[in-house]
């Protein structure tokens, strides 16, 4: 038990929990219309809020294949939610060296007698709320995403447009 708890004090611990947890929200993001349609097979509650839920973005990609300023809009929505997420993500990755930085200000100007306790909390806190927004965040860009791309889709289909190669 003692191991475990030395190991969550560790920011390598939590650095590699969290990109692991980053990594499968994005998946999720795209797979989890299998995974709904898997639990639906199983559960009728499940069947009729995924029936719901298709019956709403069905009427999304319908909007965005026939209004080519909603697509636009939303494309440029996607986007930036995919730039934050990618901010997001690289301040995540920056968390652990904080405490470096932090650590070797209190050596270069040592005025402040708490700078010698350490920074290590600072990047745990840091690790944790980045992760945290980096998974959530991953997850609403990687489901935006898919739908902006079945509504261009639908559009680039309607109007018989050409496939990019």
């Amino acid at each position: 038990m003692g191991r475990i708890a030395s190991l969550i004090q560790d920011p390598v611990w939590w650095f590699s929990a969290f990109f692991i947890a980053i990594i499968a929200s994005v998946v999720a993001g795209f797979a989890k219309d299998r995974i709904e349609l898997w639990l639906g097979s199983i559960s009728g509650r499940v069947r009729s809020h995924r029936q719901r839920q298709l019956v709403q973005k069905a009427v999304i990609v319908e909007a965005l294949a026939k209004n080519e300023g909603f697509l636009i809009i939303a494309m440029v929505r996607t986007s930036i939610v995919s730039i934050g997420f990618l901010g997001i993500v690289i301040l995540f990755i920056l968390s652990p060296m904080w405490s470096e930085i932090l650590h070797s200000l209190c050596v270069t100007v040592s005025a402040d007698p708490r700078c010698s306790q350490g920074s290590t909390p600072l990047a745990l806190f840091a690790l944790v709320v980045f992760g945290l927004l980096a998974v959530v965040s991953g997850f609403k860009a990687s489901s935006m995403t898919k739908s902006v791309m079945q509504g261009y889709c639908a559009y680039r289909e309607q109007r018989g447009l050409p496939r990019f190669q």
